[in-house]
């Protein structure tokens, strides 16, 4: 997954998750004060090292040019390298933020091997965490001694840590705080805490990184895999008296095949004691049911409960639960949903013939299969804004949960006649017709091969086999076996390496 890829989903899943939180007044840059300081390793400064000047009560990055929070949803990521507040040290090891106003901040310092190119950017599998401090107050003492600030490393552990991932794209946030939340919250899991303690960042290459200088005592990880389906996980790692820890990968939280879908145990029980008790987390929040007409609403009323997920709503049996865990117990509602009809939709579609393996596909196959997904996002991005392509997302994800609504075809006419050149389109337009029935099935299928086989999921299946696939059973169904016979045919010539969602090779399991 390409750098322009990764920045536009950080950029988008942060505007939707995070700034909702903790977007509060700040002063706009003014002439002000100096805050200087040193980072060493040793005895010595350390050159080189980038130091991140961050809002001391959130513990995020903060713009350069104004000090202000970074509202991600107005900013292209492409650029943000630039404008964060970022100073890298001397060769003495110095750093200086100048006109710095009023307030309460945050220092954080870490290295990578070789020169820093920018938050979002592929530097390497090793960081080295230089330290960080949360009590820098301006204005600053004026004797020079006291208003100066040294960060050092405050440990000499090392975790390795690799989620085993196929690309470079997955981020990493380390804390001393644990996430408030469960993952599947998304960013907003994180929460303040581990925000405000937040101690080193990385992009993983291939999901790999070494952390140097970590600090004997708990941390936490937090795992970010940009995707048109994100996921996110999260581990304790407990010091060793070795020195050395290596961290088994952490299953993902995701719609992915092999993503993880059941709740946790406390979460589980909620589940199950809200079941007992006929509740919903809608009912108990006030969450309008999303749909074409009512979005505006649920996204009004979903912004004003992330302001305060720690907030606790009274349930029955004198017991309470706060409003992130209702909100997680309906995400993995959804996601247990979601995987169960999926299930039986693989069942139906399969039962007939026998299943083969996918061993015959190899590592090659996979590369280029990600190169050409890859290459039709950036179809998109090229074709439309940001902002458009927030839309576009919104309109797919109101189909793709209300499939069986009447707004879900409203929306699908929305998108064809808007966007008609993007991907989001294709897809929601065959899975639409893998979800109707008769001539509905049918007429959607059919436009899904004309105008959309060039269209991919984020799991790597292509519209226009995918949608041969269905409409070919769909004919074998109706008795028409000529009509059938021919689009498995044109799937084994015309898309050999095609797959479904959980990987396996259409051409394997297409009947003989």
């Amino acid at each position: 997954m390409k750098r322009s890829k990764v920045c536009v989903a950080v950029g988008l899943i942060v505007s939707w998750l995070i700034v909702p939180l903790v977007q509060s007044a700040q002063p706009v840059k003014e002439e002000g004060h100096t805050i200087f300081g040193i980072v060493q390793e040793l005895r010595s400064g350390t050159a080189d090292v980038p130091v991140c000047l961050c809002d001391g009560e959130t513990g995020l990055p903060l713009l350069k040019e104004t000090y202000q929070l970074i509202d991600f949803g107005k900013s292209d990521p492409d650029g943000l390298a630039d404008k964060t507040a970022i100073a890298v040290t001397n060769k003495n090891g110095e750093f200086r933020f100048e006109n710095v106003p009023d307030g309460k901040y945050r220092l954080l310092a870490q290295k990578w091997i070789g020169p820093y190119k920018g938050i979002f950017e592929l530097h390497g599998t090793v960081i080295q965490l230089m330290g960080s401090t949360d009590a820098v107050t301006v204005p600053r003492p004026k004797d020079h001694y006291e208003a100066l600030v040294v960060l050092r490393p405050s440990g000499d552990g090392i975790v390795q840590f690799d989620q085993v991932v196929p690309n470079s794209s997955t981020f990493m946030f380390l804390s001393l705080s644990a996430p408030e939340f469960d993952p599947i919250l998304g960013l907003s899991a994180m929460g303040t805490s581990f925000q405000q303690r937040l101690i080193g960042v990385n992009r993983m290459p291939l999901g790999k990184t070494t952390v140097i200088g970590v600090p004997n005592k708990p941390i936490y990880a937090f795992f970010f895999a940009p995707d048109n389906s994100p996921g996110y996980a999260a581990v304790k790692v407990e010091p060793s008296p070795l020195g050395l820890v290596r961290v088994p990968a952490e299953p993902f939280v995701a719609g992915w095949s092999d993503g993880r879908k059941t709740p946790p145990p406390e979460l589980a029980d909620l589940m199950k004691f809200m079941e007992k008790h006929s509740l919903t987390t809608q009912d108990m929040l006030k969450i309008p049911k999303i749909s074409n007409a009512t979005y505006e609403a649920y996204r009004a009323r979903m912004q004003e409960l992330m302001k305060d997920l720690s907030s606790r709503v009274e349930l029955p049996e004198g017991q309470s639960a706060r409003v992130g865990d209702l909100l997680a117990v309906e995400a993995y509602r959804r996601l247990l949903e979601y995987r169960r009809l999926r299930e039986e939709r693989v069942a139906k579609l399969e039962q007939a013939v026998p299943v083969k393996t996918d061993e015959g596909r190899n590592v090659q196959n996979q590369a280029d299969l990600r190169e050409r997904v890859n290459k039709r996002f950036e179809q998109d991005q090229a074709t439309y804004t940001k902002e458009e392509l927030v839309e576009i997302e919104r309109l797919y994800q109101i189909v793709n949960k209300e499939w069986d609504s009447p707004e879900a075809q409203e929306i699908l006419k929305k998108l064809i006649e808007k966007y008609p050149k993007a991907s989001r389109t294709g897809c929601a337009l065959q899975y639409l017709g893998q979800m109707a029935s008769g001539e509905e099935k049918e007429k959607y299928l059919k436009q899904a091969i004309k105008d959309f086989s060039d269209c991919y999921y984020g799991s790597g299946v292509q519209v226009g086999a995918y949608a041969r696939l269905y409409l070919a059973h769909y004919y074998r169904k109706i008795g028409k076996k000529d009509e059938a016979l021919a689009l498995f045919e044109e799937i084994r010539k015309d898309y050999p390496d095609a797959i479904n969602h959980n990987g396996r090779l259409l051409k394997d399991i297409l009947p003989k």
